[in-house]
């Protein structure tokens, strides 16, 4: 098991360090007439709890000078533990698991490689916007499989589904008809 390190994170030293497990912990900090404290006090260390955003990935706020900006963890690994030469702009996660913020899980990556990778992974799909899902639906999967079975038991003609359906252009019908869209649908 390798051993746990710890460095300051750049811009806030001596507040805040990272570990290279994804950790981070708020050094002891001598905060100047806070509340009842006339001459401050010594915060004690402490590690503190991560959030998760609404993208998965892990979050905290830095704070410092009453001023606070979110940062994301894997970003604050790779800055402090992985050398970046070629100045590549993204951090990606190897193993797709966005909460897995280990140093020997990230890497320096371009926004394409990174893109590419979350496709080839299965973590980035459009599965969800299929048929009626997507935004530029113009029919529901009831309708397309309505138009299907009217045109191949020769119900109606194409002539005929166009003005049912004016919705569609005369393409999109072909299309539809073909099977070349909607193919999610028999």
């Amino acid at each position: 098991m390798e051993k746990e390190i710890w460095k300051d994170i750049k811009g806030y030293e001596g507040y805040y360090q990272i570990s290279n497990k994804g950790r981070l912990k708020v050094l002891g900090a001598y905060i100047k007439n806070l509340g009842n404290f006339a001459n401050g006090y010594l915060k004690k260390v402490n590690i503190k709890e991560i959030a998760v955003d609404r993208n998965g990935y892990c979050i905290t706020k830095l704070c410092r000078d009453g001023k606070c900006k979110p940062r994301k963890i894997h970003r604050l690994v790779a800055q402090a533990f992985l050398p970046n030469p070629e100045n590549l702009p993204q951090v990606n996660h190897i193993d797709g698991n966005k909460e897995n913020n280990s140093v020997e899980n990230l890497e320096w990556i371009s926004a394409r490689d990174n893109i590419i990778h979350a496709w080839e992974t299965g973590l980035k799909n459009n599965d969800h916007l299929k048929g009626s899902n997507s935004p530029h639906a113009k029919l529901t999967e009831e309708q397309v499989i309505e138009i299907r079975r009217l045109y191949d038991n020769k119900i109606r003609r194409y002539s005929e589904l166009l003005k049912d359906y004016p919705m569609c252009s005369a393409d999109m019908l072909k299309n539809i008809i073909k099977r070349r869209t909607w193919k999610h649908i028999p």
